[in-house]
């Protein structure tokens, strides 16, 4: 589902969670870690729709698991200097924090990622963010699994500017290639879950075209790959 947020959403994000993001990433001084996934996207290069956490992926093909344990405690620390901070996840390759400030509460994930990284990052003040075509390529190798609205329309945005077929031989270059099938039984089989907050009006006919058209385009390629057929 896709709408457009109401005025008490859209001053929750842009009064309240928007400013707590910013003073948490201004505390991520690192060289290790950059920050991913939708947020990066809808901050930082299209700016269409609301997003609710922060994601940073760790450089593992660069820095070593130790390494990643001990920036990750760097950076927690600073955090909990600023902010009260809870740690709910502390497993070997994933973290999650959420910190609170006068009542708002935001979540953020460290992930140790060691698959090669696609795209060059770019630093904005202090810290590090993803490259477009590094979060299409994670994204085409997740939306299998997570079935969800948000991811589908980010691709939306991102295939205007990046080659599907191109895009989807590197993720080869990721854990696992990306699951035609897998993506088709998404689009076809269960409802695609969660609600995507946009800040302008939004036609969902051009959601909608989308998704038929990129069915449309996954068959071609599985055909052309006889990875499904």
């Amino acid at each position: 589902m896709i709408r457009q947020a109401t005025i008490e959403e859209k001053t929750y994000y842009e009064n309240r969670l928007y400013p707590l993001m910013d003073k948490a990433l201004a505390i991520m001084d690192s060289d290790k870690f950059y920050l991913t996934g939708g947020t990066c996207l809808a901050r930082y290069y299209y700016h269409y729709r609301y997003s609710d956490d922060l994601d940073f992926f760790f450089l593992g093909e660069k820095y070593s698991k130790d390494a990643f344990e001990n920036e990750f405690v760097r950076l927690a620390n600073l955090i909990s200097n600023r902010f009260l901070l809870q740690t709910t996840v502390n497993a070997d390759y994933f973290k999650r924090i959420m910190v609170n400030e006068s009542g708002t509460t935001l979540k953020l994930e460290f992930i140790y990622e060691n698959f090669k990284h696609i795209g060059v990052l770019r630093k904005i003040d202090n810290y590090l963010i993803d490259s477009k075509e590094n979060i299409v390529v994670n994204k085409l190798t997740a939306v299998d699994d997570r079935k969800a609205n948000k991811d589908f329309f980010d691709l939306m945005y991102l295939l205007k500017e990046f080659d599907l077929d191109e895009m989807s031989k590197l993720t080869e270059l990721k854990m696992v290639p990306w699951d035609y099938e897998g993506t088709l039984m998404a689009l076809t089989g269960e409802k695609i879950a969660g609600t995507v907050l946009v800040s302008e009006t939004f036609d969902g006919i051009q959601y909608d075209n989308f998704i038929k058209d990129l069915k449309k385009r996954i068959l071609t390629n599985a055909k052309n790959s006889k990875r499904l057929f």
